[in-house]
């Protein structure tokens, strides 16, 4: 049996005609119990102030189940909503509820400063076609679904000021997509398994933010930046996408727990893009960043599980630079282009990174055994430091490019310690003016250093008690070049050719 009550109130006397009482802003309650109900919902002819719920929170499509946990199949219903003007509001300070399974609801917002919020409790609610869409400024949307396989997208075109959206969702297998121009930012908190997050932002100064405390929500004043705000994933088989375009562009992930959890990260612009991972905890997990332009900075403060990896690709040179004293990228303005601070603790994980163009820096920390770090760096002024403490493990350090004296060279410093054994480290420097360190800690380690081209610099030292068995091989070429190598302990080797 289907219950409608739907009930209009304009906002002027009666004795205005119709189309001007619309036009100064109409209210519509709605409230439909019982499954497979529709309503549409037109408030085009109004210019501003038209509303959908409230007055007791009046938007309620339920499927007569207590608390809307209702059986699989039992739901059905459809919202459709249309306004045209400014200050309008769907649902604000309300519910505005659907439950139960296989519901749909679609929001059209043209005007400015309006706001839009729902609720969808239950199964199989939204679909790809179910959107809430906002082309003005000024604009909030409020998502929460609880339930399994929930979808939901979200479309902000804010030309100016800026629009925001938060989409809180409960259960698995949930997905929800979101795009945003201009001045926009987001925030998203997803608890559960196999959920999936989209973002993709275009404009001018970007920002993808996640708190790593779950169900708070980071309050944020940016001025020109774009920000988004996602909150954590809490589960197993979880999915982060952002894609970001502008220069100054921020990406700042609270966290991940669970396992098989992935991250994927691409910000492309001028310059000045900022990626920050928090906390990726769990094991089989996965984060890639690539970001292109100039002054990029990618830091993952802690990685934290077994057969995980870390990518990272940063292309860019440093040549005239516009200005960006907006940009939240620490580097900005510092001797260093593209930047990686990337902190791991697992076994059999890996970190990969490649940058090209000069003035490059890269810090790598490892922390248990099994794992590899490998580093590509191409033409000048590029400093690296790698870090592992553990067993078993390899670092393999690639720098190339020329300079002379201090202002040229690029610096690379590999160091393995806490008692480790059966630890490789490997550098290849070439150009001119480079500096190189080894340190290695334990037993049964293996170091090929090798740098081509004049003047450069070698330091290493290997470091055991007893029959430590370590073994360094040296090799530079052509003028103009030292090498100089310490080992303690006993059984240890030492070649150098120059």
């Amino acid at each position: 049996m289907n219950k409608l009550l739907l009930t209009t109130v304009s906002a002027v006397a009666l004795a205005i005609s119709a189309t001007a009482a619309m036009a100064a802003g109409s209210t519509t309650y709605i409230t439909q119990l019982d499954t497979n109900q529709s309503a549409t919902i037109d408030q085009s002819l109004s210019t501003a102030g038209s509303a959908v719920g409230t007055l007791g929170n009046p938007f309620t499509q339920d499927n007569g189940e207590i608390g809307g946990l209702s059986p699989l199949g039992a739901g059905g219903n459809v919202i459709a909503i249309t306004q045209a003007g400014s200050y309008e509001t769907f649902g604000v300070n309300a519910p505005s509820f659907q439950s139960g399974t296989a519901n749909q609801a679609s929001v059209g917002q043209a005007g400015s400063y309006n706001d839009a919020v729902l609720q969808q409790t239950g199964y199989n609610n939204g679909n790809a076609y179910d959107t809430i869409s906002q082309a003005g400024t000024g604009s909030d949307v409020a998502l929460e679904q609880n339930g399994t396989q929930n979808n939901f997208s979200i479309s902000q075109d804010a030309y100016s000021n800026g629009s925001d959206f938060t989409a809180f969702q409960v259960g698995s297998y949930n997905l929800v997509s979101s795009a945003q121009t201009s001045q926009v930012w987001a925030s998203i908190y997803q608890i559960g398994s196999s959920n999936s997050f989209y973002n993709t932002q275009s404009g001018y100064l970007d920002s993808f933010t996640s708190t790593a405390v779950p169900i708070t929500l980071i309050s944020f004043t940016s001025g020109e930046l774009n920000t988004t705000y996602a909150a954590v994933q809490d589960g197993n088989n979880n999915l982060i996408v952002n894609n970001q375009w502008g220069p100054g562009a921020t990406v700042l992930l609270g966290g991940q727990f669970g396992s098989y959890n992935n991250i994927y990260n691409a910000q492309g612009g001028n310059f000045g893009n900022l990626a920050y991972v928090a906390i990726q905890s769990g094991t089989f997990l996965t984060i890639n960043n690539n970001q292109s332009g100039d002054w990029n900075l990618l830091n993952v403060n802690y990685q934290y599980g077994n057969n995980s990896s870390i990518t990272n690709v940063q292309s860019g040179s440093v040549g005239s630079r516009y200005p960006c004293s907006a940009c939240s990228n620490p580097f900005m303005g510092l001797p260093y282009n593209n930047a990686a601070n990337v902190s791991q603790s697992a076994d059999n994980s890996s970190i990969s990174n490649t940058q090209t163009g000069s003035n490059g820096l890269a810090t790598y920390t490892q922390f248990g055994s099994s794992n590899s770090a490998t580093l590509v760096q191409s033409n000048t002024n590029n400093t690296a430091t790698f870090y592992q403490d553990g067993s078993d493990n390899v670092m393999s350090m690639n720098q190339s490019g020329s300079g002379v004296g201090i202002n040229g060279e690029n610096i690379g410093t590999l160091i393995q310690t806490g008692g480790s054994s059966w630890n490789t480290a490997n550098l290849t420097q070439s150009g001119n003016g480079n500096i190189a360190i080894s340190t290695q800690s334990g037993y049964w380690s293996l170091a090929n250093l090798v740098q081509s081209g004049d003047l450069n610099t070698l330091t290493g030292v290997q470091n055991g008690t007893g029959p430590s068995e370590n073994v360094a091989s040296v090799t530079q070429g052509t003028n103009g070049n030292t090498a100089s190598y310490a080992q303690t302990g006993s059984g240890n080797s030492v070649s150098i050719h120059q």
